[in-house]
This record gives structure tokens, C-alpha cells and sequence, in this order.
């Protein structure tokens, strides 16, 4: 009996890293490459996106003063629920709305560039062409988008 409790003790000593800490909890820890404050990606399109300098400067001015409104925190995304509140104001019909946000279909937070991508087709869709994620790369006519809001 004595042979299998020496035998059962060797087997439960795990080597200690210089913290105290089992190698096997360090294996595990230097493995992690990823924060806990990271945002979970998956491999999937993120839709379609529209840099700044893409932007008219009319465009520039409106899109970017009312992303810092959405984001006044600089956390550089805006959650679906947020982006969906604001994007009633634009008096759209629901169908251009959903046909928009089909294109990022699955998406819980929205950056900068793809909130610039989205208005600009609001704004082609409010001229009353038919929304393609083609119309992105082309300048947007003048827009009428949150008179609710900021009239």
C-alpha cells in the first residue's frame, strides 16, 4: 500500500514556473494571444466600408460630427441597437433600411467606416436609386437625412 500512495504522490507533483504557479497554467497562459478586452472577429466580410478621405467634405462635416455623436466616448465602434435608433431619423422606408443592413448581415458593432458606408447609401437610397453596395464608391448627391434631428 505504501508503494502505490509514494507512486500516486511522484505522479501528482506538477513543476512550478518561478511565480509558484504550475508550468501547465503557464503553458495555457503564454498559449493566449488575445486580450480579454479584444472584440471576437470571425472570418466573414465586414461589408462594405467608406474611409474619410472617400468622403465629399459636406459629407465629411455631417458624417463624422454625428459619429461622435454615436461614439462621444472615442471607442471607435456603436453597438446595433444604438445604430438602428439613429438610423430611423432618416425616414426611410424599413425595406431600404434592412436592404442596407443586409450587407452587414450578423454584425453587432459598427466602425466608423462602415457608419460612413451606411450613410452614404441612405443618401442614394433617400435620391431614390435602388440600393447596391456599388453606389458606396460613388459621391453621394446632396442628402436630406436627419431634418428630426437637426433641424
Amino acid at each position: 500500500m505504501e508503494r502505490f500512495l509514494t507512486a500516486f504522490n511522484r505522479s501528482q507533483q506538477h513543476k512550478r514556473d518561478e511565480e509558484g504557479r504550475s508550468y501547465q497554467f503557464a503553458k495555457k497562459r503564454l498559449s493566449a494571444n488575445y486580450s480579454p478586452f479584444d472584440i471576437p472577429t470571425t472570418e466573414k466580410d465586414p461589408g462594405p466600408i467608406l474611409h474619410v478621405s472617400d468622403l465629399s467634405s459636406v459629407e465629411k462635416e455631417t458624417f463624422v460630427t454625428w459619429w461622435n455623436g454615436l461614439d462621444p466616448f472615442g471607442l471607435g465602434v456603436v453597438q446595433t441597437d444604438v445604430l438602428l435608433s439613429f438610423l430611423i431619423g432618416s425616414k426611410l422606408s424599413q425595406d431600404h433600411l434592412k436592404q442596407i443592413l443586409s450587407l452587414y448581415e450578423g454584425e453587432l458593432r459598427y466602425t466608423d467606416k462602415q457608419f460612413f458606408a451606411i450613410l452614404r447609401l441612405i443618401s442614394h437610397a433617400q435620391s431614390g436609386r435602388h440600393v447596391q453596395r456599388d453606389l458606396i464608391a460613388m459621391g453621394g448627391k446632396s442628402f436630406f437625412f436627419f431634418l428630426r434631428f437637426y433641424a
